[in-house]
């Protein structure tokens, strides 16, 4: 494939694991701005408890974390594999600095006594943040993966298998930016 080609990055199945996954995201995120709504004037109890500072560091952490997939794939389609290697290995870090942060946002309302059943709010955030968690957890080993096969680039098909690793953390990140609004800003 000429490099100056169009085509829709990855391959069909990831396609359909990312409109699997925003439709199960989608969905937890309507539930939860219609019991919101329905609520009191105040929203629903322990919302207004949260550390905004944290979910701000995390949203910056993923967002760095994607910067450095893009300049690796761009890496990656100029044949300069150990930029694109470090880039991933940057991005992985990343993931695992997001997962520390949070898990220390777990344990701080743990501590404190709150908990999924302390609310229909933090029933809510436990839910919609533990998923989130577990596609950052699942998209760890991805870019690690990434990073092992960015060396193996023998054909166009092969660097189509790890646009669907970079697809697949492109998401993760966007659930984030719904995410982060919507359970800690508003």
């Amino acid at each position: 494939m000429k490099s100056t080609e169009r085509h829709i990055p990855g391959e069909a199945g990831i396609w359909v694991l990312v409109f699997i996954d925003l439709v199960v995201f989608g969905s937890l995120f309507v539930n939860y701005a219609l019991i919101r709504g329905s609520g009191t004037p105040d929203g629903l109890p322990g919302m207004h408890e949260f550390d905004r500072a944290l979910g701000f560091i995390n949203t910056i952490i993923l967002l760095t974390s994607s910067w450095a997939v893009v300049m690796a794939m761009a890496a990656l389609r100029r044949k300069r594999v150990a930029i694109a290697r470090v880039f991933l290995l940057g991005a992985a870090i990343l993931a695992l600095t997001f997962a520390g942060v949070k898990v220390y946002e777990y344990a701080e309302k743990i501590a404190a006594g709150t908990t999924p059943m302390t609310s229909g709010y933090y029933n809510f955030y436990f839910s919609i943040t533990g998923l989130h968690l577990f596609h950052v957890i699942v998209g760890f080993g991805v870019l690690l993966w990434m990073r092992s096969r960015a060396g193996r680039i023998a054909a166009p098909k092969d660097l189509g298998h790890i646009e669907c690793g970079g697809i697949f953390w492109h998401m993760v990140d966007l659930l984030w930016i719904v995410i982060f609004p919507l359970l800690y800003l508003m």
